[in-house]
């Protein structure tokens, strides 16, 4: 069991959770249930999912959790360039 606050990576994790939060602010209002909300739930399920696991018995339940954070990156990712190619975000 690890404690998830001792971990840089957790910490990490919230400062580009504020840091999605902080962009998505200024997408139009139109978005606000679309790709505003899609991203900021990504964003939140990350440092949610470490603390999650943190509190796994097992190394090998723990280090799915990382699995699961990439996967969810990605998804940010190709959300992010949806943003770009709707004009929603300047590049």
């Amino acid at each position: 069991m690890h404690r998830f606050k001792d971990l840089e990576v957790w910490k990490q994790s919230r400062i580009f959770c504020s840091d999605v939060y902080s962009v998505t602010s200024s997408f139009p209002e139109s978005e606000k249930f679309g790709l505003t909300n899609q991203l900021r739930r990504a964003a939140v399920s990350i440092p949610s999912n470490i603390a999650e696991g943190a509190s796994r018995s097992s190394s090998k339940d723990f280090f799915k959790v990382f699995r699961d954070c990439y996967w969810v990156g990605l998804r940010i990712g190709n959300t992010t360039f949806n943003c770009i190619r709707f004009k929603i975000y300047p590049t």
